[in-house]
């Protein structure tokens, strides 16, 4: 049985979010399942982009589930035009306020959930959302994550929790959501004196009821080698120039058992530096095996992916937000490589999900990456990740956001 503070007499729900990659359409997808399953909510409206349907291949849909209490709504043919001939960030979540506006008055909307307040932060304080017809909720991603430049880093707080006291002028934004942080949460509500203002969202896992072994379209075969994997968008501050690094600095008797799995897209501004480092790298240390996946990773291939793998590489660099990549080990029985700080360091050391790095550097992943694979098995499928599995099941998620 749902337990939800939302009126059941509400006629429908709004969730609006234009964006539609990685975590924006599964949220999204799990919404959609959770309304087909859960009759006695009011009907759940989505505002998406118009590709947003295509983003939903190879995710388990419930059948005939468009008739089933959700309504997938797009912007106007023209709206769409104007947005991609708007440049600045600001302009762009003006105008997607106005659209939202827009369909709040016609389908008569009493509650809207931004799925991705971030890039509404500036517009939410103004008088274009303070003219929305309806309550505001809205998921923000990463409050305070910090750079590691403590200059910058303290600059950046300061800017941020200017932001949220500029939101929260608006008196129709009713709740802000904190991925997998219930000490931020608290520490918020208490600065802010605000009760249940800031509220914990368990970051969801996708859970695909696939046999891992039957698709490995895209994911090399298992081989005897001890597989370390770093899945993402792939970035500088997600590790991936620190990983090559380290590879110099492995014993020689461990290079020829490992090989390292590079599964995504280099962002743009680092791409060319990361191949180069990679051609390079390739030449001088031939005995270990590094293969990069230069694409978006499907959902059929997550199972395999993670499957096939022995451990997960998680170095991200001055990044204190949560990530959805611990989720997926914890559900393979994975261990990851993290940092020691911030809040991945915090989950990963209360619920048993890997090796902790106290310094980020080369020297200390290519320890790391070796003490795992002399003794990753007492790191693997521990109790404290099935749990994690559990307590971030997506039915926790959607319920966490409709639950006020």
């Amino acid at each position: 049985m749902l337990s939800t503070q939302i009126p059941i007499q509400l006629q429908r729900v709004l969730f609006f979010d234009l964006e539609i990659s990685g975590h924006h359409v599964e949220y999204l997808y799990h919404l959609i399942k959770y309304r087909v399953e859960h009759p006695e909510c009011p009907e759940f409206l989505l505002v998406v982009h118009p590709d947003f349907i295509h983003h939903l291949n190879g995710l388990e849909l419930p059948q005939d589930w468009h008739s089933k209490g959700v309504v997938i709504i797009h912007p106007s043919q023209n709206e769409m035009r104007k947005l991609s001939n708007i440049s600045s960030l600001f302009k762009i979540a003006d105008f997607e306020i106005q659209v939202l506006n827009r369909i709040v008055h016609e389908h008569q909307i009493e509650i809207c959930y931004l799925m991705t307040l971030n890039k509404f932060q500036f517009a939410v304080g103004r008088q274009v959302a303070r003219n929305l017809q309806c309550r505001i909720r809205g998921i923000l991603f990463n409050p305070f994550g910090t750079t590691g430049n403590r200059k910058y880093d303290f600059l950046a707080k300061l800017r941020k929790h200017l932001q949220l006291k500029w939101m929260m002028r608006n008196n129709k934004l009713e709740h802000i959501y904190i991925l997998n942080n219930i000490d931020q949460v608290n520490a918020l509500n208490k600065e802010y004196r605000r009760r249940d203002f800031f509220l914990y969202l368990p970051d969801p896992i996708l859970m695909q009821h696939r046999d891992p072994q039957s698709i490995v379209d895209h994911v090399p075969s298992r081989t005897h080698k001890y597989r370390f994997l770093l899945f993402g968008s792939l970035s500088k501050t997600k590790g991936i120039f620190l990983v090559l690094e380290a590879l110099k600095q492995i014993p020689d008797e461990i290079t020829c058992h490992i090989e390292i799995f590079f599964a995504g897209c280099v962002v743009n501004n680092n791409r060319e530096a990361f191949l180069n480092t990679l051609t390079d790298l390739r030449h001088s240390l031939p005995a270990i095996n590094i293969q990069y996946l230069d694409q978006f990773i499907p959902y059929v291939s997550l199972a395999a992916l993670f499957s096939n793998s022995d451990c997960v590489l998680v170095p991200y660099i001055g990044n204190q937000s949560s990530s959805g990549v611990i989720g997926h080990a914890a559900l393979y029985g994975k261990p990851v490589i993290s940092p020691d700080c911030g809040l991945i360091g915090e989950l990963v050391r209360r619920y048993q999900l890997g090796y902790l790095m106290k310094a980020m550097d080369a020297t200390s992943l290519a320890l790391a990456m070796t003490s795992m694979y002399r003794g990753g098995k007492l790191f693997s499928d521990t109790p404290g990740m099935r749990r994690f599995v559990v307590e971030h099941d997506p039915r926790m998620f959607v319920e966490a956001l409709i639950s006020y």
